[in-house]
């Protein structure tokens, strides 16, 4: 009798046990089925983009370079110049590099849920440099005062394009960008959708290319592309980094942001560049030679000889200064 009812003891705590881990079995089950769908979902929503924010940003750090060793003290031309051929076509691939990345990283964005940010390591990273990318662009935290040096009268990062008591612009040294300028040139580089359902995406460089030189009056995308980018070109129209210092700084803090943002996403395919090596030990691996942006020679170049603008001078005795600041910016955007 006693051996029956230990019998039946045991079997009955056998049942229970073996009921609730096959309850637990079939939660942590759904728990990964929808991960998994979940995973899926962000990377059919934005694989694709991911890369191509990517590339963009190191694309647009090594441009300016490019126009920091090629440029010398030529002016930037955004509207159409017959006596200087292929002058305009350069204006527009400047605003081009610079709003793409931004323009690819809002999709992302409109593309992603809150609790995305738990299942890709990566999406945190993307969203401070969106942050920091606007925030470097447009915002005042460059205008600071350092400790051991105030601005000099009339410096104000904040306000220099607004008008003064009089009502008189400030000099175009002062030059920013606008937020309402980048938000609207971010939006004219979205692809138009052909299809209801078409993933949004931005503008390729080609599809750039034909709206900016050959527009169509007729065409509703095209006038709204034009109408979206006329802000940005009237600020970056005759652009000189020796004689708008203040927006070469804005550009030069962009630059060292997308350095960031592409040194932060490469080092998290570590694990996955190091898998591929041990399964294909003879296959040359997949590598990008470093950006370093030169962010304190490009500042320091505003001041080539003690007659440059004491604003000039100024961003560049506070070069490694600003670079500093720069760090903050990129790491305090969340």
């Amino acid at each position: 009798m006693t051996v029956a009812i230990t019998i039946s003891l045991i079997s009955f705590v056998a049942a229970v046990a073996s009921g609730v881990i096959a309850a637990r079995s079939r939660r942590a089950s759904e728990r990964f089925r929808v991960a998994s769908e979940r995973r899926s979902r962000l990377e059919v929503a934005t694989g694709s983009l991911q890369l191509e924010l990517f590339l963009e940003s190191r694309s647009f750090a090594r441009r300016l370079e490019h126009y920091f060793r090629e440029s010398g003290e030529e002016r930037l031309q955004t509207y159409r110049d017959h006596g200087r051929p292929g002058s305009y076509h350069r204006g527009g691939m400047m605003i081009y590099r610079i709003l793409r990345p931004l323009t690819v990283g809002e999709i992302i964005e409109k593309q992603t849920l809150a609790g995305d940010l738990l299942l890709d390591p990566g999406m945190m990273d993307m969203i401070r440099f969106s942050q920091a990318a606007v925030e470097m662009l447009t915002g005042d935290k460059l205008g600071r005062a350092f400790e051991d040096e105030g601005f000099f009268k009339g410096f104000d990062m904040a306000h220099c394009w607004d008008s003064d008591g009089d009502d008189r612009e400030r000099p175009a040294v002062f030059q920013r960008i606008r937020g309402s300028y980048l938000r609207c040139g971010a939006a004219a580089l979205v692809a138009e959708s052909k299809r209801e359902l078409e993933p949004r995406r931005c503008l390729t460089h080609s599809e750039f290319c034909k709206l900016w030189e050959r527009p169509d009056p007729g065409s509703k995308h095209a006038v709204a592309f034009n109408q979206g980018l006329e802000p940005m070109r009237a600020t970056l129209h005759g652009f000189s980094r020796y004689q708008n210092p203040i927006l070469w700084l804005r550009l030069v803090g962009y630059a060292f942001v997308c350095e960031r943002f592409f040194e932060q996403m490469w080092d998290l395919m570590v694990p996955k560049r190091f898998r591929q090596r041990l399964r294909h030990p003879l296959q040359k691996p997949v590598e990008f030679k470093p950006l370093d942006v030169k962010a304190v020679k490009m500042l320091e170049d505003l001041a080539p000889d003690e007659d440059a603008p004491e604003l000039n001078r100024y961003v560049a005795r506070h070069a490694q200064d600003y670079v500093k600041r720069f760090g903050q910016i990129f790491e305090g955007a969340l």
